[in-house]
């Protein structure tokens, strides 16, 4: 008989606790004030409340995204210790013009006569894009472009206005990683319609001298109002006006939505074309050209900059009216500027935009039919009418065929001579861009197989399954279908698909790049993988299960005279399947039928999801069970030494919901199939459940072995934020940042640095990625198992954080 599951309340409790904690009787000013043991000093409302009541500000951080039609349009990352939020005495609404700044756009095609006034000519039709890295190492700000100029036709005639774009904008008292410190660096790409693209980079002032007009030889300030020209009240500054003074600096600064204007003239004579680029195949063995370039039609070509060997580094100042040579030293080597996005160049002293690596065009360049192509490409060149001699600027051209040909990247020195009556002269590529023709295309085809897995139960009630999609959501659920009883599987599950993706290496020895070089071609650059690697085919399979086959590639090669070439097999099993993920190596031939493989179970992690005793308590179910229903299960890898997306194959981050045990009639068990590794795990209740997040803990299943692992929801810490000042759309998604601080990480635990042995969910590179993913933090530090968060129609948010009583105050 099937019990009931009741519960005594269907309100939602979650105790008092928002990051400002409601006031209570007794005032305070410190924690000496509190009588009571146990209670502490609530830094915002300077009351007293139970340590365990505040809630974890160190730790807590909030991606804030304003959404319409689909599209971020603003988005700002706010720390649970960011002055906006602890440096007032009541709840503090989340204000967006707190974390907005704006900036005024400008990109000259010409000097306008008026430059407060330019005429339509004046710019740089297209559109423009900005970018800047993630405070909390999250995907990159990246709003959608910008048609730009900005336009308004309204009255009788065009007018251009200024085009504003919203960016986010922090204190500069609040903790910052080095890419943003001070403001960090914003990257402005601007594409215009009929050139290629240019990339300038922006610093938004962070402070300036004091200001008084009564006093020039003021130099610092120790009021606000020694920074602007105070307005007609008598007690503020002048909107735009800096208006708050860095008293350990004694400089001015601008917070509430700074408007910063920034323009730069596009060069034309900069603006040149790689004309009759030519893409040749030639035989992989003779190196003697291919009879037919047919197979090259339309194959796309992405260009990039690249610094050009005995010549200086090519790089961009950052956009300022004060010329490079006339400003503030800033930095004496590399180390003083942002890694690997900035230089120091020796001659300004200023740190600039390294542009080598970076995308050099629009897109849209494409192979025609007789194997051209031709690069608009920007040189950022001396824009002088008169030269004294050539310009030399070295790309990355990166082509990549389809059909049973290498993908290659060369990188290339160009001679850009000076104008000849304003013409501007042919630049070419000096060699040729060879593919090895590596023999006729061959299909594979591959037959996965694998026996169904015992899940649950025995006998007539067993649940034998391929993934654990085949267990019951709920009661309700499980009185609606019999037990699965699958008996073979071919690795693919209904919410995910299987991947597989096949790759060989071209490689080239030193004789062999030579032999390239006396038949015109360039020598490809050898990639990251070493040991001679230049390219080679990589193909995403077909595994979607038509026809005879689970999954197909139809266009590889095999070896030029017929023979086996072998190809490197990553098979990425989906979220929830019971088979492992791997690597083997199949061999590739002109013939054969479908080739057979056979799936590895993984290893299982078994456990139940409960609530603990105080949210127990309050739930009150009668029958007594705290399973937690719909609770989702969240495992992420995390990277040990010697492992990257080369050498270990996805997913890499897992998510199941527990499911409804029918014969022991209970909720809140689980199933997690995880390849063999160390993962990180937690779990989070569904949303709108009581309890809060588990506690992240470390999964170690190196050994293969199937792991039984209970995971207890706690109370938690009820936090309430106000959006009350951003768009009625706006989303959120919390962050964990810190709770996680004393785990030990298993591939360094014996390192002699201390801070180095514990993990840092915040580091990118500490859990593994995939390589095609933009790198990242972990993504177990989301505290919600949706999405986003929504405001309500009052402006709040509302989730539970981990309670940390130790990241309850923030430092002072």
């Amino acid at each position: 008989m099937k019990r009931a599951r009741r519960w005594s309340s269907l309100v939602f409790v979650g105790g008092c606790s928002t990051l400002a904690p409601l006031p209570t009787p007794q005032e305070c000013e410190g924690d000496d004030d509190c009588p009571i043991e146990g209670e502490v000093c609530a830094p915002d409302t300077r009351v007293c409340v139970p340590q365990g009541d505040l809630p974890p500000r160190a730790d807590l951080g909030f991606d804030i995204q304003e959404v319409v039609e689909g599209q971020v349009v603003f988005r700002t990352e706010v720390g649970g210790c960011d002055r906006a939020l602890t440096g007032r005495q009541s709840l503090p609404p989340l204000r967006g013009r707190d974390f907005e700044q704006t900036f005024e756009l400008t990109a000259f095609a010409r000097p306008p006569a008026d430059v407060t006034a330019p005429m339509v000519e004046d710019l740089v039709a297209g559109a423009i894009e900005l970018t800047q890295p993630s405070r909390f190492a999250r995907a990159p700000l990246f709003p959608p472009r910008i048609d730009y100029p900005t336009l308004d036709a309204s009255g009788e005639m065009v007018t251009v206005l200024p085009t504003a774009v919203k960016w986010p904008r922090y204190d500069p008292d609040d903790v910052m990683p080095p890419i943003l410190a001070d403001g960090g660096f914003v990257l402005w790409r601007t594409l215009p319609t009929d050139n290629p693209p240019m990339l300038q980079m922006i610093v938004p002032p962070v402070a300036v001298a004091p200001f008084d007009p009564d006093d020039p030889s003021l130099t610092t300030c120790t009021s606000d109002l020694q920074c602007c020209d105070v307005a007609a009240s008598g007690d503020e500054c002048e909107a735009g006006d800096p208006n708050r003074c860095l008293a350990d600096l004694g400089l001015c600064t601008a917070i509430g939505n700074p408007r910063f204007a920034f323009s730069y003239q596009y060069q034309d004579r900069c603006a040149r074309e790689v004309e009759d680029a030519q893409v040749v195949i030639i035989d992989g063995e003779t190196l003697e050209d291919a009879p037919s370039q047919a197979a090259l039609v339309g194959v796309p070509v992405t260009v990039r900059h690249a610094d050009t060997p005995g010549a200086d580094r090519l790089g961009v100042h950052a956009i300022d009216p004060i010329a490079p040579a006339d400003r503030e030293a800033q930095c004496d080597g590399d180390d003083e500027c942002i890694a690997g996005e900035q230089f120091c160049d020796p001659t300004t002293n200023q740190c600039v935009l390294a542009l080598a690596g970076r995308p050099a065009d629009g897109g849209g360049i494409q192979v025609d039919d007789a194997g051209k192509f031709t690069a608009p490409v920007y040189t950022y060149c001396n824009p002088a009418p008169v030269q004294a001699g050539s310009d030399f600027r070295s790309f990355t051209f990166s082509v990549a065929p389809e059909g049973p040909l290498s993908a290659l990247s060369y990188t290339t020195e160009i001679e850009f001579r000076p104008f000849q009556d304003d013409i501007k002269p042919t630049a070419r590529i000096s060699k040729r861009l060879c593919i090895p023709d590596w023999g006729a295309s061959v299909p594979l085809s591959l037959q996965l197989v694998a026996d169904a897995v015992p899940l649950l139960g025995t006998g007539d009630d067993a649940f034998i399954c391929c993934d654990v999609g085949c267990l019951p959501s709920s009661e309700e659920n499980a009185a609606n279908f019999e037990p699965t009883k699958q008996t073979t599987c071919d690795g693919s599950t209904v919410p995910g698909s299987l991947k597989a993706f096949v790759s060989a290496d071209l490689k080239l020895d030193a004789d062999q790049r030579l032999a390239w070089e006396a038949v015109d071609c360039l020598p490809p650059d050898p990639t990251s993988a070493g040991g001679g690697v230049v390219g080679g085919i990589r193909r995403e399979m077909d595994c979607s299960g038509l026809g005879d086959a689970t999954c197909v590639a139809p266009d590889l090669a095999a070896g030029k005279d017929g023979s086996p070439r072998d190809y490197e097999l990553r098979l990425e099993s989906p979220i929830g399947s019971l088979f492992t993920s791997r690597r083997i190596t199949v061999p590739v031939e002109a013939s054969g039928g479908p080739k057979k493989i056979t799936l590895e179970r993984r290893v299982l992690v078994r456990g139940r999801v409960r609530l603990d005793e105080v949210a127990c308590a309050e739930a009150a179910p009668v029958d007594g069970d705290c399973g937690s229903e719909g609770a989702l299960v969240r495992a992420e890898r995390l990277r040990m030494p010697g492992e990257s997306a080369s050498t270990v194959v996805g997913p890499y981050s897992h998510d199941v919901a527990t499911y409804y045990d029918p014969i022991a009639e209970r909720s809140g068990d689980y199933v997690l199939p995880l390849d063999p590794g160390v993962y990180l795990l937690t779990a989070l209740p569904l949303s709108g459940s009581r309890g809060g997040p588990a506690a992240i803990e470390i999964l170690d299943l190196r050994d293969g072995a199937d792991v039984q692992r209970d995971l207890v929801l706690g109370s938690g810490v009820l936090v309430t934020l106000d959006l009350s000042g951003f768009d009625p759309r706006a989303q959120i998604v919390p962050l964990d940042r810190g709770s996680w601080r004393d785990l030990i990480h298993p591939g360094r635990a014996d390192d002699p640095d201390p801070a180095a042995r514990t993990v840092d969910l915040n580091a990118i590179g500490e859990c593994l990625q995939s390589s095609d993913e933009i790198p990242q933090g972990c993504r177990i530090r989301r505290l919600i198992s949706g999405q986003t968060l929504t405001a309500s129609q009052v402006g709040q948010v509302r989730f539970t954080a981990r309670a940390d009583p130790d990241a309850g105050k923030c430092p002072t």
